[in-house]
């Protein structure tokens, strides 16, 4: 059993960055909005775009140049990816912002391929939750197939965002808790208080990953702590169990004191609270309905599975499958994360939003897949016909989901080939060479906002510092004015149509050339 279901893991791994690494390679970054059954979507820049930029820009003791949710962890993350690709690149002589801003697509497909990764180690943790919860290995992975394939988990498999570390702190902290409760009643006292501090540090890296969603999990996470059952004596246990709770609320301020270095909270809470609802045409109220659109895929692609989901845990309770009180205290998470969500919902008017669907997705998938397993032990006890049976039960709850997935991916593709030739063009300048434009066209008003929408790094920061991007900088001083004279004797341009006009590769003083 454990053979077969760990070559199916490794199968839907394999898959998983095969497409995430095929999409991202064939469309890499750009301005277009990514589109679900034909209709616009959330844009193909945002918010990877804005992580990539202020990634480049990070410094220990300065507030990151996106708010962001705040997503610190992620900005280190994506930083060391930059750095990497910089030290193992061959272009001698241009500096990492310089190399990043000419190299553009190479960078975002390292950083999309980290995503993925994360989100494979977000599967690794969740197996480990659900296995944790329900003391059932076929459940836990039945769980991490109906998560994996989700539409929410699948659309942003292969985008740069925060969702995946966020899943991975929250089922940390949850799992850090329970294993210092089982080391606190086997009397093991010194690694019971270690596993309390590892639930401080992964909760406080989560709220600075998503603020919103994990706000309650600190208060939550002590509330189980103190009801937890004690096994010592009267004295003992409360001595023990204070020293705990006091070693996870200080590795948590301490956690949260370093992320900080990189936060301005002041800024960062006064922007959120005054964001207006973006969609101001979803004000329609038949985009709540199911429909095979951006507005109502997700209810069409996920009720299957939330009614299945819903039914397991129904079922847990009453049959006691799992601790009450733990499943208690994930329900109560998972029920304020829906919350979020559908205020979210109703904010916008519409299900397009869905990556807030995520926390609740995570913690409901536990559920959805007790009772799929039970199912398929109650059918077959033949492991070929239960995977086959596996397998289709998925195809069913979540085929649209990939379908979904797959089409809006190919779209991506189609949007990107009119950006390909540029940005290989760009790639093969040489360290003393910069793109030459016409200067009539160079000083059209136009035209710069036009460049913005090529590199896309744009950052939403309500301060000065939003143009501080030094990759933005380095990639907008490649272009240079040309002489409409000296224009006319150049060849071996390129037509760039988002530009609208014909670029060439231009040659400029040495002294020009920032190493």
């Amino acid at each position: 059993m454990r053979r077969v279901l760990l070559a199916s893991t490794l199968a839907l791994a394999a898959a998983l960055l095969a497409f995430s690494a095929l999409m991202s390679a064939w469309a890499p970054l750009g301005g277009w909005p990514n589109r679900i059954f034909g209709e616009p979507a959330w844009y193909e820049f945002d918010p990877g775009s804005f992580y990539v930029a202020a990634a480049h820009d990070l410094h220990f003791g300065t507030p990151a140049l996106f708010l962001g949710h705040p997503g610190t962890p992620l900005l280190l993350l994506l930083e060391g990816v930059q750095r990497g690709v910089y030290a193992f690149s061959d272009d001698a002589g241009l500096s990492d912002a310089a190399f990043t801003a000419r190299h553009l697509p190479v960078v975002f497909l390292a950083s999309k391929l980290l995503m993925t990764i994360l989100h494979l180690v977000s599967f690794a943790f969740l197996f480990a939750f659900a296995r944790q919860l329900l003391r059932d290995e076929l459940a836990a992975w039945c769980a991490c197939l109906g998560y994996a394939t989700s539409l929410p988990v699948l659309h942003y498999v292969s985008r740069i965002s925060v969702e995946p570390l966020m899943m991975i702190c929250i089922f940390a902290s949850f799992l850090a808790l329970w294993r210092w409760e089982d080391l606190e009643g086997k009397g093991n006292a010194m690694r019971a208080r270690l596993f309390a501090a590892l639930a401080g540090v992964a909760v406080a890296t989560g709220l600075v990953t998503k603020f919103n969603f994990l706000v309650p999990l600190p208060f939550l996470l002590l509330l189980e702590g103190a009801l937890a059952p004690r096994a010592a004596g009267p004295g003992q246990r409360a001595r023990e169990r204070s020293l705990a709770l006091l070693a996870l609320t200080s590795a948590a301020v301490v956690t949260l004191w370093f992320w900080s270095n990189w936060i301005d909270w002041i800024l960062f809470f006064s922007f959120w609270s005054g964001v207006p609802p973006l969609w101001n045409s979803a004000t329609r109220i038949w985009n709540l309905w199911p429909a095979p659109t951006a507005a109502g895929v997700l209810p069409l692609a996920e009720f299957a599975f939330v009614s299945v989901a819903v039914v397991g845990w129904v079922d847990v309770v009453r049959r006691g499958a799992a601790p009450r009180r733990r499943v208690v205290f994930v329900s109560l998470f998972a029920a304020y994360t829906l919350v979020v969500f559908a205020y979210r919902v109703y904010l916008e008017r519409s299900f397009l939003p869905f990556h807030y669907f995520v926390p609740a997705a995570g913690i409901l998938t536990v559920f959805f897949g007790a009772a799929t397993a039970r199912v398929l032990r109650g059918l077959t006890h033949s492991l070929p016909v239960a995977a086959a049976a596996g397998a289709l039960w998925l195809l069913v709850i979540h085929g649209l989901a990939v379908y979904a997935t797959v089409d809006s991916r190919l779209r991506d593709v189609a949007f990107y080939q009119e950006l390909r030739p540029t940005f290989e063009w760009i790639a093969r300048l040489a360290p003393q060479q910069r793109i030459g434009v016409r200067e009539e066209v160079f000083e059209a008003r136009e035209f710069a906002s036009k460049v913005a929408s090529l590199h896309t790094i744009m950052l939403p920061a309500p301060s000065a510092k939003a143009g501080g991007s030094s990759v933005r900088h380095e990639f907008e001083s490649l272009f240079v004015p040309v002489p409409a004279a000296r224009a006319d004797g150049l060849t071996g341009g390129i037509f760039v149509a988002a530009l609208g006009t014909e670029l060439f590769a231009v040659e400029v003083p040495a002294a020009a050339v920032s190493p």
